[in-house]
């Protein structure tokens, strides 16, 4: 049996799933290509990211207003959470300042720690509690992402693939539930 964990963003998962290259993925469950599923879909609340001291931190949550025009440290336009963080942006008027684009939570996260920028997070993505240089606070109103596991509607896992996913299905349940409770 052959394990090959490959990370991406949204759009490269859901062609990944679909073209077969993979057996499943972990995903937006939106926008799904015709013939691919999500199961075991989750709720992710989102979080604002920003360094120790800044200006919105001693608020008690931020909203989509606060943010207006504060550079942003953010995911590519083919993100999945950032398509949904800028309609949801637009709808209220507002234009993030996208100032830095990273594809990877951990480069978004130095961006922010030096000051570079805040970032609209899903709770998964948020590094430890202990990371003494940023400070998280709920996004108000509360912004969720739906992520599932994806997989083609038409096509039977192999049985080593079944196997994997039936150990992995309930610890990405416990964790993102985890995750998503912890802040």
């Amino acid at each position: 049996m052959h394990v090959q964990v490959r990370e991406g963003l949204t759009s490269g998962v859901h062609e990944d799933v679909r073209s077969g290259i993979a057996d499943f993925g972990i995903g937006n469950a939106i926008d799904l290509a015709e013939g691919v599923v999500a199961e075991s879909i989750v709720h992710e609340a989102c979080y604002v990211v920003m360094p120790k001291r800044h200006r919105l931190g001693a608020l008690s949550f931020v909203s989509f207003k606060d943010i207006g025009d504060e550079p942003m440290t953010s995911m590519p336009s083919d993100s999945g959470l950032r398509r949904t963080l800028d309609v949801a942006a637009s709808d209220r008027g507002i234009v993030f300042n996208h100032s830095i684009i990273i594809n990877q939570f951990s480069s978004l996260f130095d961006f922010v720690s030096r000051g570079l920028g805040i970032a609209i997070v899903p709770a998964s993505a948020i590094p430890p509690s202990n990371e003494s240089s940023i400070t998280v606070k709920p996004l108000r109103p509360a912004m969720t992402r739906r992520i599932g596991i994806l997989r083609l509607a038409e096509r039977s896992l192999m049985p080593a693939s079944q196997a994997f996913l039936e150990i992995f299905q309930p610890k990405f349940l416990t964790a993102t539930s985890q995750r998503a409770g912890r802040r």
